[in-house]
């Protein structure tokens, strides 16, 4: 079908840059350094960490720390057979449980949803690369890799389709808390009451998205037809804080601008009322009807939806993560999930 098509052609798009990637590490031919662009965690657009290449004598062995996303693994190996790479490049996937076995004679890993911490890394000896078929690297630990001169990278999403598909995944869960989709089909199904839930529309409805990078600007636009007010927050300062006023039209049309990090006027170091409505996330939050995660996990910001962030929250409000787990205080979601925070606030989870 052409949406299934469209989907293959996305994913091969995406695959390609770790064929790629392999195929650049075994021209190395043991001479010079590697230059791996988005290289992961060190914030430098290139960065240079050693060469990638093996031996002459070896195949390079690509492997896929994991069984789940099985097209990742399966449209990788095409691409490397399509290149006419195959007898010089294996690619190859384990359970989880094997990978401490499996990765000491792989050359380049791909870690998918695999911690790849410095005990699964001890006997990786012939590694050079650690890639992600996306972007998470929280999972990798960097000193452990850095130690070992192997190269961290990732592949951007905006040149791959991945940002437009997390935004679909996005607007699809808001619109299913919103509607209260799950209700619903029970109502349909076993109390065969019809129009109850009646739900919600995002028409008029304050958005707020937290992460401005290829997902979170594709998720704003996207929301733009519905008729819903949509804000952003981001970890950095608004070049353009004024609304109205920004890099492109899908900023320009923002209704606030708020900065992680700065949660109340009194962390404003003295800025204008004007520039802390733009600046405190606190006032995003209490505004929202729904909030959208679309940023990357740091360490700065694990664990920054705690009791604090929910309470700064309407009653009611739709909390929507299409970014990592890790972003999360479990223990706070229950709570807040119960009506049992400190504020007797109730939110709806996707």
């Amino acid at each position: 079908s052409p949406i299934a098509s469209r989907a293959s052609r996305r994913v091969r798009d995406r695959t390609r840059a770790t064929a790629a990637t392999a195929r650049d590490a075994r021209r190395a031919m043991g001479g010079g350094n590697a230059h791996v662009s988005d290289g992961g965690f060190s914030g430098d657009d290139r960065e240079t960490i050693g060469d990638l290449h093996p031996s002459r004598a070896s195949k390079t062995k690509v492997l896929f720390c994991g069984l789940e996303f099985l097209e990742g693994w399966n449209q990788t190996r095409l691409a490397v057979e399509h290149a006419g790479l195959s007898d010089q490049i294996d690619v190859v996937r384990c359970d989880r449980v094997d990978v401490p076995r499996e990765i000491q004679d792989a050359h380049v890993a791909v870690p998918l949803m695999t911690r790849l911490d410095a005990t699964a890394l001890q006997n990786a000896n012939a590694l050079r690369m650690v890639i992600q078929f996306g972007v998470g690297l929280e999972g990798v630990d960097e000193a452990a890799c850095v130690a070992k001169g192997v190269v961290l990278a990732r592949i951007p999403s905006e040149h791959t389709g991945n940002a437009a598909s997390t935004a679909e995944m996005a607007v699809f869960l808001t619109l299913a808390a919103m509607r209260e989709v799950w209700a619903m089909r029970s109502s349909v199904y076993f109390s065969k009451t019809l129009g109850s839930p009646m739900g919600a529309t995002l028409s008029d409805k304050n958005v707020l998205i937290i992460g401005w990078g290829s997902v979170g600007k594709t998720v704003a636009a996207m929301l733009a037809p519905f008729g819903c007010s949509v804000s952003a927050a981001k970890r950095t300062t608004w070049a353009s804080p004024d609304i109205g006023s920004g890099a492109d039209e899908i900023e320009r049309a923002l209704a606030g601008k708020h900065v992680v990090g700065v949660t109340s006027e009194e962390d404003s170091d003295g800025a204008t009322n004007e520039n802390t409505k733009h600046e405190s996330l606190r006032a995003g939050l209490e505004n929202a009807h729904v909030v959208i995660l679309a940023c990357t996990q740091t360490k700065e910001n694990v664990g920054m939806v705690d009791d604090a962030f929910l309470n700064a929250t309407r009653d009611g409000c739709v909390l929507v993560n299409v970014a990592r787990g890790g972003l999360f205080q479990p223990d706070a979601i229950l709570r807040a999930l119960d009506g049992e925070t400190t504020e007797k606030k109730k939110v709806g989870v996707r």
